[in-house]
């Protein structure tokens, strides 16, 4: 059996936001606004983060450019899908769904295909795996809280 990278980003990227979706509806829900410090995200935050990173990657993979929308707007989503989880779910949801089919569409011929960033260019395949990086991290975090609190399963 042969196995295709782009299958197996994709199904790892499907897990990761399954896993952390899961580790986030473990927290008491008083919790999931909530830090350890005032230095560190809540766990809303850092869902907010991938939900909007998972699109943004989309677009980024597709069309080849970094988006031009900037820090600001960012904040500003992040804010705005931090206020309802029903909202953010749904968010997440979708914008894993279009990744992911976004990744299995990406020819081989690109994988290597370099995409210009602000801090340098990466490849595609550097692109392609990197939402289900940050969710994994995302997800030891989320669950670092959960430890905090006494509710890690």
């Amino acid at each position: 059996m042969s196995l295709k990278l782009q299958n197996v980003i994709a199904a790892s990227t499907q897990n990761a936001a399954n896993e952390l979706i899961k580790a986030f509806l473990n927290l008491p829900e008083d919790k999931r606004d909530w830090s350890p410090d005032e230095k560190a995200r809540t766990p809303i935050n850092q869902l907010a983060e991938c939900a909007i990173l998972n699109g943004s990657t989309a677009g980024l993979i597709k069309f080849k450019t970094w988006p031009e929308t900037g820090y600001e707007a960012y904040k500003s989503e992040t804010k705005r899908i931090s206020e309802s989880w029903p909202i953010l779910e749904q968010l997440l949801l979708k914008n894993t769904a279009s990744l992911i089919a976004t990744i299995e569409e990406v020819p081989d011929s690109e994988l290597e295909v370099p995409i210009d960033m602000p801090w340098g260019a990466k490849s595609t395949y550097e692109v392609i795996q990197y939402p289900y990086w940050n969710m994994t991290y995302h997800l030891g975090q989320v669950n670092y809280i959960a430890s905090i609190l006494g509710v890690l399963k």
